[in-house]
């Protein structure tokens, strides 16, 4: 668990609703997350957590309710709008090139957020800065030393850790990361739960995330959802007591 800082909030959700005609997928929902926090967010399937991160990330837009990030309202704002202000996420499923290396597919990620493009005239290689922060997000993730290799030929927890070091390329104040051991074994549940330790210091991260032991390894703070609304928030400690969420979600933990 992180020390978060004791600042402003750097996301508020605030009476979030989203309807899917008489299905309300979220409703009423509002938190808020402070810089250097890990929130995770739990809940049975169909609780809305997919549908929550798809409204923060402008994939969805709201019935009613606000989303304010770093102050401002992103609520409706298109999802490349979001992301240009600091928000970035990881997705259920891998999002790579998998004919590009390790190298290429973060170098990528790394020229997207400067703004910077290969032409006919500029080689890749020369362009300033991305050679030395490509390397620095490698190192970061532990994928150094598979930099040479195809994407696709890493194992699945490796796969999952390179599409982390895309959305750290960004260089995000908020991270967003969806089931990231979804499909693991448990030696890579282990290893990405502790890349997750690392590369969030300092950095606001929300989590949905099914592996409770992970959940509890992880989390300042937990938001439990149940058909759409907020039945629990507080420590893991607080949270795992609750006999609502006992009820709802963790048999009786």
């Amino acid at each position: 668990m992180k020390t978060m800082q004791t600042d402003n909030a750097i996301l508020q959700v605030r009476k979030l609703t989203r309807s899917f005609g008489r299905l309300l997928a979220v409703n009423n929902l509002g938190f808020e997350l402070k810089s250097g926090e890990l929130k995770a967010v739990i809940g049975p399937n169909g609780a809305g957590k997919t549908t929550l991160f798809n409204l923060i990330t402008g994939k969805l837009s709201p019935t009613s309710g606000d989303i304010r990030f770093q102050g401002g309202s992103i609520a409706g704002l298109a999802p490349h709008a979001i992301a240009q202000r600091g928000l970035a996420r990881s997705f259920q499923l891998l999002n790579l090139f998998p004919n590009l290396s390790v190298f290429e597919n973060v170098r990528v990620a790394v020229q997207a957020r400067h703004r910077l493009r290969s032409s006919l005239f500029t080689a890749a290689d020369g362009l300033k800065g991305v050679q030395g922060k490509t390397e620095e997000l490698l190192e970061r993730i532990g994928l150094s030393s598979y930099a040479d290799h195809q994407s696709s030929q890493l194992s699945y927890g490796d796969q999952r850790s390179l599409e982390i070091g895309l959305a750290l390329a960004t260089e995000p104040k908020l991270l967003l990361l969806d089931e990231p051991t979804s499909g693991m074994s448990p030696l890579e549940t282990q290893q990405t739960t502790q890349l997750i330790g690392r590369i969030s210091k300092g950095l606001a991260v929300l989590l949905i995330e099914h592996h409770i032991e992970v959940v509890m390894a992880l989390a300042d703070t937990i938001l439990v959802m149940h058909h759409g609304e907020k039945i629990a928030e507080g420590t893991p400690q607080q949270v795992s007591s609750d006999s609502k969420v006992q009820e709802a979600y963790l048999g009786g933990l």
